[in-house]
Formats: structure tokens, C-alpha cells, sequence
């Protein structure tokens, strides 16, 4: 089981990685959420509003800029699509159709009616939440950009 659920997030561990010269760099990054990364491993998060001919304009940076020579690099994450409803949903439904037959077994001796819903109700919450991280998981990538000389 622990091998088939990294074969689903080995594909997410890896993101993509751009080349890019400083003129381009305002088409890819501009108003977006994103972490600049600095030469010194100093890290700036926050929406970069513009890019200047020699520097980064961005909110939460000091200064409210960051030098272009600086920049290492900047990492834009992109969370979108439709396997978090897919994951929680399948989650959801296979531990509640699952454990439904251990919920109600009669072997289950001096256990109540309201604990055994109450036990059932929640391992299937955990595992739709599980679901849930996990298709969040699959969902996002994260643009590494590089600038090009």
C-alpha cells in the first residue's frame, strides 16, 4: 500500500524548472504568490507587483524590493484541480463502505450503538481528510525559475 501511494505522489515531488532572462521574467511572475530565493538563502514570500529593469517590486520584502542580482531564483506554487474532491470523496466513501460491516458486527460485544457510529463516523472523517491532503498533494506544482545571463 505504502508503495502504490508513493508511485501517486512521486510524480508531485518534482517540479518544473525554467530558464529565463530578467525581460521575461515579469510575463510569468507578475501578481502572482510567490518566494524569492537570494543568493545568501534569504527567503522573500509575498505577491511580486512588478519587475523593474534591476529588481523584484513585491509585497513583505523589505523595502518592498528585492535586486535582480541578488535573485537566485523565484519558485511559483500553483494549487489547482480537481483531484482533492476526487481523493476525499474516494477516501470518504471507501472507509465508510468498508468499515460499515465492522461498525455493526454483533461480535463486537459491550459496545454501544452510539460509540460504534461514533467510531465508524470518525475513522471515515480521518480518512477523507487523509484523502483530501493527499489529492492536495497531487494538485500542486511548483515552478522553479531561474534567470538566464
Amino acid at each position: 500500500m505504502a508503495g502504490l501511494l508513493l508511485l501517486l505522489l512521486l510524480p508531485c515531488a518534482f517540479g518544473e524548472t525554467l530558464t529565463l532572462k530578467w525581460n521575461e521574467l515579469q510575463g510569468a511572475v507578475r501578481q502572482r504568490e510567490a518566494t524569492v530565493v537570494t543568493t545568501d538563502n534569504k527567503q522573500f514570500k509575498g505577491v511580486i507587483t512588478s519587475v523593474s529593469e534591476d529588481a523584484v517590486l513585491m509585497e513583505r520584502a523589505p523595502g518592498g524590493r528585492v535586486e535582480s542580482a541578488a535573485i537566485r531564483e523565484v519558485r511559483v506554487r500553483q494549487v489547482k484541480g480537481p483531484r482533492r474532491a476526487i481523493f476525499s470523496a474516494g477516501a470518504g466513501a471507501g472507509a465508510a463502505i468498508g468499515l460499515l460491516p465492522w461498525a455493526i458486527s454483533d461480535s463486537r460485544v459491550n459496545v454501544s450503538d452510539g460509540k460504534r457510529i461514533a467510531q465508524w463516523g470518525g475513522i471515515t472523517a480521518a480518512a477523507t481528510l487523509a484523502g483530501y491532503f493527499i489529492g492536495r498533494q497531487m494538485d500542486t506544482k511548483e515552478t522553479v525559475i531561474r534567470i538566464g545571463k
